[in-house]
């Protein structure tokens, strides 16, 4: 069996999304960059997943020149209601002077927009991790691949690999809920409008997506199962009970449905490691959140790690730093707060994205209801009990540059 031996600064453990926009955020920085993932390149090709997308989110896409706005539908209104309630809650993107509130894409699409900005060699692929032994002079990875061993040395492993497994560090919350996903498609065009709906049973999010909405329905695991069982005609129609006759459907995708729980690692860090996105939570998708906070987890630290170049990249404090700046997940009902971000990272983000700073604005303060609490423990929880179908919105990297400068 071959044996490889190879030192970086920086290892990323996860090539989907958040991984590879950590990477791409590092790159051309001081910091030697080895990315590792489990599956082939370009694995994520057949995904069918759809991600909602802060517009923040769109800002940081475009600073890592992996924005493809020809694979994103815009939403520039969100009705939220609650069955049985009264009145509801109507977000228009005009309201905030922005392009649009939020964006649905497909994952395999920005899988495909962040996969072509890489480059060759930066992925190890097809490997799968054995060990990661660190202690505070350093970390070491021990991976197989084929009939390989490779040895890395890093002075920081972040992980990126996604939702992570059971072991004694991770917390886990049973929503006893499970999530019924298709696509649908409405009888009249769905004129960039995302509908969220509240209901005893659980909460219910209509995003739009080309001419179809993408479809989460929370509904507990016995409902799940009759939503599988009767024919496309009858799901419609309960669908179209849930929104009172609001929307009527034409068709429907095949159904599929999984169970929620909110995961969350008690420690995000330890020596020469730190965990980001669904490595460090998993959280309830009507809500949206996932990938824009995992994106945000990236940039942060990215920001931390050019701030402090030239330095140990896996020094406590950086680690430390870089995560606790981070998003709290609103599991915590901690208020979210707005981040700045280094003068000289915006700098170099604006040079790569030939783009000018917008002017300074919150991000999308339109999806945080007024009345929005900020969990999602109970499936009966009030109108809002989750925010929205978009997440929050970090705050924009420009304008947030903006006011360092200023101050």
């Amino acid at each position: 069996m071959t044996e490889h031996q190879e030192s970086v600064d920086i290892a990323i453990i996860g090539a989907g999304p958040v991984g590879m926009a950590l990477a791409l955020a590092l790159a051309g920085g001081p910091h030697r960059l080895r990315l590792i993932d489990a599956r082939q390149r370009g694995g994520w090709r057949n995904d069918p997943r759809a991600l909602a997308l802060a517009h923040g989110t769109r800002q940081v896409l475009e600073g890592l020149q992996a924005w493809n706005r020809n694979a994103t539908t815009a939403i520039s209104t969100i009705h939220v209601s609650q069955r049985a309630g009264f009145g509801r809650t109507l977000i228009d993107a005009r309201d905030y002077g922005l392009p649009a509130l939020g964006y649905v894409m497909r994952y395999r699409d920005l899988a495909a927009a962040l996969d072509a900005r890489l480059g060759d060699s930066l992925l190890l692929d097809n490997c799968s991790v054995q060990g990661v032994d660190s202690n505070p002079a350093g970390a070491e990875i021990t991976l197989r691949r084929a009939d390989e061993t490779w040895r890395i040395m890093a002075q920081l492993v972040v992980h990126a690999e996604g939702t992570p497994g059971n072991d004694a560090d991770i917390r886990v919350c049973d929503y006893r809920q499970h999530a019924v996903v298709a696509e649908v498609r409405p009888t009249a065009a769905h004129d960039h409008r995302a509908w969220e709906r509240f209901t005893s049973d659980g909460p219910i999010a209509l995003l739009p997506l080309g001419t179809e909405y993408s479809l989460v329905f929370t509904v507990p695991q016995a409902k799940a199962g009759e939503l599988l069982g009767v024919d496309e005609h009858a799901f419609l129609a309960t669908l179209r009970t849930r929104f009172a006759d609001r929307l009527d459907f034409v068709a429907s995708s095949p159904r599929a449905s999984f169970p929620l729980a909110l995961r969350m690692r008690r420690q995000v860090t330890a020596d020469r490691q730190v965990w980001i996105g669904n490595a460090a939570q998993t959280l309830h998708p009507v809500s949206g959140q996932g990938f824009n906070l995992g994106l945000r987890d990236a940039w942060e630290l990215a920001d931390t790690l050019l701030c402090r170049a030239g330095c140990d990249a896996g020094d406590a404090r950086c680690g430390r730093r870089g995560r606790s700046r981070g998003l709290r997940p609103p599991a915590t009902g901690r208020p979210l707060r707005q981040r700045r971000f280094h003068r000289r990272h915006r700098a170099r983000l604006l040079e790569r994205s030939g783009a000018p700073a917008p002017r300074a604005r919150t991000w999308l303060a339109g999806t945080r209801v007024a009345a929005t609490a900020a969990t999602l423990r109970r499936p009966a929880d009030d109108l809002g009990s989750a925010r929205v179908a978009i997440g929050p919105q970090p705050g924009d990297a420009h304008a947030a540059s903006d006011r360092l400068a200023k101050s």
